[in-house]
């Protein structure tokens, strides 16, 4: 995860919401669009800090 994390330059949350099919590993890529964050205990899934959605390139 941490690799990912440092390739990417992904936050943590986004790393943590990250489905299959978000991967496109043919074309080596991965689309964020989800972040994870727990706030008074309360497990959230909501919209990435920027409420933008966009594809990384994975190195």
């Amino acid at each position: 995860m941490e690799w990912l994390a440092v390739t990417a330059g992904a936050r943590r949350g986004e790393l943590r919401e990250l489905r299959w099919n978000n991967l496109d590993l043919a074309a080596g890529t991965m689309r964020v669009a989800q972040n994870y964050a727990v706030r008074g205990g309360k497990k959230l899934h909501k919209a990435t800090k920027t409420h933008r959605k966009r594809t990384l390139a994975l190195d």
